[in-house]
């Protein structure tokens, strides 16, 4: 009898291991399509000259940099009209919260001149020496679809704020391997918008891979 609870105790010891590396892999594997989802360069070209001329031709590029001091899935996104100066530049942080949730964190940097193109400069390009203060609640949770193989969500509350009117801003969030999609809204307390889309959201597609991918 003692034998054979022996053998029980080790099938059930190895099914807890195997149990917990399958889980480790789950949520490495969500990491990983989060991040290769978000680099790359994008474009909303195709929405705003084929769809709706109500929304404006913006490029965006996002692109892993290595900032140890601020996490190990960190990159540097801008956005910007073509020939204008970027109108938005941050750092992301990117992290596994779960076997099927991923969550970004949203930050500012104090020399974004320096930074200005750096997706397109190639990977050899040094990191900007730089200071960076978190926008808290700006950024988004999102949930893992495996069977689509996509990403969806937003952020979480009212904590984000906003300089362009109303009391606090939101946004809601959708990857894939292909597209991007960003609707980015400013609300008032009373749930009202203030500002951004009012149709949808913005659609960026996936137009290349930047070199320092």
């Amino acid at each position: 009898m003692l034998l054979i609870a022996l053998t029980l105790l080790a099938c059930t010891k190895d099914e807890v291991l195997d149990s917990a590396q399958d889980t480790q892999e789950e949520v490495d594997q969500v990491l990983l399509s989060a991040s290769q989802y978000l680099r790359g360069s994008f474009s909303s070209q195709a929405q705003s000259e084929e769809f709706n001329s109500s929304y404006y031709h913006i490029d965006l590029f996002a692109c892993r940099v290595d900032l140890p001091e601020l996490g190990e899935e960190v990159m540097y996104v801008q956005q910007e009209q073509p020939g204008a100066t970027p109108y938005r530049q941050r750092l992301y942080t990117v992290a596994s919260v779960g076997e099927a949730q991923a969550q970004t964190r949203v930050y500012t940097v104090d020399n974004e001149g320096d930074w200005e193109g750096f997706c397109t400069l190639g990977s050899t390009e040094p990191v900007p020496e730089t200071t960076w203060e978190e926008r808290v609640g700006c950024g988004v949770l999102l949930d893992w679809d495996q069977d689509a193989g996509t990403f969806s969500g937003g952020t979480q509350g009212t904590d984000c704020q906003t300089s362009l009117g109303g009391d606090y801003a939101a946004s809601e969030v959708t990857l894939s391997a292909t597209l991007l999609t960003s609707w980015d809204r400013g609300f008032n307390n009373d749930g009202s918008q203030a500002w951004g889309a009012v149709e949808g959201p913005y659609a960026f597609d996936r137009i290349g891979d930047v070199p320092s991918d």
